[in-house]
Formats: structure tokens, sequence, C-alpha cells
């Protein structure tokens, strides 16, 4: 397992603009960054301040320096963690904290920034401690190198250095002098003194990686593997069991039965906290899960005229969250929406009980298919005065 390489230091974003995408400049991280450990007491304190917060704090590191493809306009962006990040995020740090191996299975809707933020950590993580692999493994080849195609835009979005005081420090890793900058579609390696790699699979192709120690891996829509128990068992040896290394379960659900059930049993044993083969894992879940029938101006709505005239701000689906799973495998889930009635702001509470094989492949679930349904209105002085029309909204939510 590698160390982080001779102090690598980096610069926060207020440097940002400062850097220069030009090569050949840095010859050697480490001189550079040797170079400026040994003159920091002349930087300014609050320069000296951020260089050590970057040096330290993934989170800000990759918020400072990270770019992802915005899929429906396709700017390229700075990366700036999403709720569902921070809270990936927040069971990473739980194991860091801990001194314990991260072993996190995640639950997640698509485009939820799940598999970005695995993507980010584990690219930072490689790209931070020399002699580090990297796997990431799908059940078909296109899946894993759209993954590896996130991690490359990371790489090719950051800048080459940062200057600061007057000193150059390098950011981006240097590829082997063969690729030319141009990586291939299954790899992505970094010449030394880095000299780390990520590496793409897929579950019929992981023979050749068996030979392979890896400190980190991503296994990505997990619940479509063939046998994902016949895969781990010849994949997780290859994984380092210090400290240092992850291992990220993710994917969207696909039931409890056939392809989905190692991933649905990985998902309960996480949600247990049972010590499993992995080691302690913990789940992270992130789905949108409520979607009604229709929408005010449908059929199913015809006799709500006057709601729909009191209701002036309304959609037809409501997401929610997993908030814990019963033994028998259904989810308890709760969600907001906010709506405002007779011009005074609402807010719609509501839980109730839904079971994994009626969540469609657009991770949502009928209203109609939710059991045990709690719905609540909180609000200033508008509860028993509006009572009939809240009645009529929540009938035709749920009924």
């Amino acid at each position: 397992m590698g160390t982080r390489s001779t102090q690598w230091i980096h610069a926060a974003s207020a440097f940002a603009s400062n850097a220069k995408k030009q090569s050949g400049v840095v010859t050697t991280w480490s001189a550079a960054n040797e170079r400026l450990a040994a003159n920091l007491g002349a930087i300014d304190a609050e320069v000296k301040r951020r260089l050590e917060r970057y040096a330290n704090d993934e989170r800000f590191r990759i918020e400072c320096t990270y770019k992802i493809l915005v899929a429906q306009s396709r700017d390229v962006i700075p990366l700036r963690f999403n709720e569902a990040q921070m809270r990936l995020y927040k069971e990473y740090r739980w194991f860091r904290d801990h001194r314990m191996p991260v072993r996190i299975v995640i639950c997640k809707a698509r485009r939820a920034g799940l598999s970005t933020g695995v993507s980010a950590l584990i690219y930072d993580d490689t790209t931070t401690h020399s002699n580090s692999k990297s796997l990431i493994v799908a059940n078909e080849k296109n899946p894993s190198e759209n993954v590896l195609g996130m991690y490359t835009r990371f790489w090719r979005e950051s800048p080459e250095y940062f200057e600061v005081g007057g000193q150059r420090i390098g950011v981006r890793p240097p590829m082997p002098p063969e690729y030319n900058n141009n990586p291939p579609k299954d790899r992505l390696m970094f010449a030394p003194p880095l000299d780390s790699g990520i590496y793409v699979a897929t579950a019929r192709s992981i023979d050749a990686f068996l030979g392979y120690g890896f400190q980190n891996i991503h296994a990505t829509e997990a619940s479509r593997y063939l046998d994902g128990h016949d895969l781990f068992r010849s994949l997780y040896p290859t994984l380092s069991s210090l400290a240092h290394s992850a291992l990220y379960i993710e994917s969207t659900p696909n039931g409890q039965e056939g392809r989905g059930r190692w991933f649905y049993e990985q998902c309960m044993d996480a949600q247990a906290r049972k010590d499993t083969q992995f080691g302690e894992m913990r789940l992270v879940f992130n789905l949108p899960i409520l979607r009604l029938g229709g929408g005010l101006g449908s059929s199913e709505s015809s006799g709500l005229a006057k709601t729909q005239t009191i209701v002036q701000t309304f959609t037809s689906s409501m997401t929610a969250i997993v908030t814990s799973v019963l033994p028998s495998g259904a989810m308890m889930v709760a969600g907001d929406q906010k709506l405002t009635i007779n011009g005074v702001p609402q807010a719609l509470h509501v839980t109730g009980i839904i079971r994994g094989e009626d969540i469609d492949n657009t991770d949502s679930v009928l209203s109609s298919l939710v059991a045990n349904i709690d719905a609540k209105f909180s609000g200033i002085d508008t509860q028993e005065r509006n009572k009939g029309i809240l009645q009529k909204i929540i009938g035709f939510l749920f009924g």
C-alpha cells in the first residue's frame, strides 16, 4: 500500500486562477512539493492554512479541483457534493476516522450522483498515494468504461500545477509518455513517481486481474451481476485488508431474487451493520420512490376542480428516501412535498412501507402500492379552516 507521496501538497481553489496547463514545467511532483514544504514558513498564514487543508481534506481537495459533465447541458462544471454525495462522504469518513477499511453498499437512484461521488473518492485516493491500484467492475463493458470516463475527465480538467508564492505545485499526475496524454478505454495509468493505476473489468473478464492487489474496488450496477456470490468469491481476495482499502458496491435495485438477490443481501447486511465476509459494512440509501398515478389534470382528479384552483403549486410526483429496512425486506419510506394553499405555504409529509419488487425501472413506486400510508400537513393556522380541502388532496394522492 502506497503512502502519500512525499507530502504532495496541493493548493486551494483560491489559487486555481493561477494554474497554468503547461507541459514539462514541473519535472517531478515530489521535488516541487518538497521545496514548498521547506518554505511554508515564508508563505502567508491564510495561504498556508488552505494548503494544509487541501493536503489533508479529501472533500476540500475534490471540490477545489475536479470537474464533471452535466448530462443535460453538456457543460463541464466543478464538482460540488450534493446531498446524496454528502451522505456517502459521511459514511466514508466514519471508516477513515475509525481507521477501518471502507466497506460501503449504495442503493441508489439513477443520476443521483453517487457513482460520481465514489469515482471522485477513488480517483483522489489513487492519485495521492503511490503504488496504488484501483478496479472498476461492472456486469458489462460499457458501464465500466463510462465510469472510467469520469476518472479521465477528472484528470483532463485538472490544472497541471498551481503557482503559489512563486512556486509551482504539481496537481495533475503525468501519464506514461507512450500514452501521449490519450489513455486507453480500459485503464488510466500514472507514471513514476506516482506509479498508480485505475483498471476496468467486467464480471466475465475478471480472471485477468486475480493476480493483482487492489487498494480500491468499485463494483458498479452490482444488482445486474449474473452471479455476485461467485464473482466476489474470486475478486474479494485481491482487495487489501489494510485499513486504507475501500470497497464500494453500488447499484439501482433489481428485486430480491435472480440477479438482484446478491445485491439485495448486501444491502440487508449493511443495514443491519452485520460483520460480513467483507467486514463491517454501512449502507447509503438514495431512492426517489414515490410516483403518483396521475396529475391534477388527469381523469383521476376530474372531481377536484376546486382543489386545483386553491392548490397553486403541486406536482404529481414526490421524492422520498428509505429510512429503514424491516426484517421482511420491506422498506420504510418518508417524503415531503411543498405546496401553497390559499396563498399559505404548506408542507405535506408522507410515510409508508414499500416492497423492493414494486420499484419500477425508473426507480419509482406507484402510490397505490405504498402500504400503511400516513400523510400530514404542517402550516400556520390552516389545518381546521382547510380541513375538507386537505382531505381531498390526501385522498387524491393516496387513494
